[in-house]
């Protein structure tokens, strides 16, 4: 799937992000920002919601440095420690690497596995849509 086509929402549906409160940070110019994600795959902070990643992040960077005009928030804004970009590019070329993000102690390997497994079942209708979305919450429940 290309990167324009990737979107929170969808990361969130296929397991690699859930959303929460406090699980989005973005740090620039000594001003570090923590936000919640939702379930649409929007970004609530300072009581206004964001339908993208970089517009999140240009907010966030424009109260320090006016002049700022665009802003790619992806390669900057993290999700519980890891970038956006990493978490995207990983499931865009279809692995998540062996090794854990640095603040995570979650196996990315089996998660991937999992994940897997359930289209699997999807794609050989073994399970539907419904219990797709109850066995993906439950791998997202063990992300730490």
């Amino acid at each position: 799937m290309p990167h324009s086509k990737t979107s929170l929402k969808h990361l969130i549906d296929v397991g690699l992000l859930r959303a929460g409160k406090g699980l989005i940070s973005l740090s620039y110019r000594n001003n570090h920002v923590v936000a919640d994600l939702l379930e649409d795959g929007s970004i609530s902070w300072n009581r206004r919601v964001f339908q993208t990643v970089s517009s999140f992040s240009k907010c966030v960077k424009r109260s320090t440095n006016q002049s700022l005009k665009t802003d790619n928030g992806w390669d900057c804004v993290r999700f519980r420690g890891v970038p956006l970009s990493k978490i995207r590019d990983d499931y865009t070329i279809g692995h998540v690497d062996d090794e854990d993000p640095p603040t995570s102690s979650t196996d990315w390997p089996k998660v991937k596995s999992d994940l897997r497994q359930i289209q699997d079942l999807l794609v050989n209708k073994l399970i539907d849509n419904e219990e797709a979305k109850i066995l993906r919450v439950k791998i997202n429940s063990k992300i730490k």
